[in-house]
């Protein structure tokens, strides 16, 4: 836990959790905390991730009104970037249409 705060929180957090972890280890009020933090940055990166999912599909004017049909390709799009670690931040349209293609030989039953 303690090296997953040194990649996402401020040096002074990561500081005073590890000692707390170290010390005594950490109580129920203490643990929830945890469990609120990474609850929160897990939403922030699936944000970021649907972002940059509706960006490499130019839906970007959509984000506010997707169709049920655009959704679903958010979704899939989504999912295929997750399951086969593509980097949302650098990942081009062409890289995803090209694992698209090739998602039912990647994984039979896609």
């Amino acid at each position: 836990p303690a090296s997953f705060f040194a990649e996402h929180v401020g040096d002074e957090a990561h500081g005073i959790f590890e000692r707390r972890l170290g010390d005594r280890g950490l109580s129920l009020h203490e643990t929830a905390v945890f469990a609120a933090t990474l609850e929160s940055l897990v939403h922030e990166e699936t944000l970021e991730r649907l972002h940059s999912t509706h960006h490499v599909l130019g839906l970007d004017a959509q984000e506010d009104s997707a169709t049920e049909n655009q959704v679903e390709q958010v979704v899939d799009t989504y999912m295929l970037m997750l399951v086969l670690g593509l980097n949302h931040t650098t990942v081009s349209r062409q890289v995803v249409l090209a694992a698209s293609e090739r998602m039912d030989e990647i994984y039979p039953n896609w």
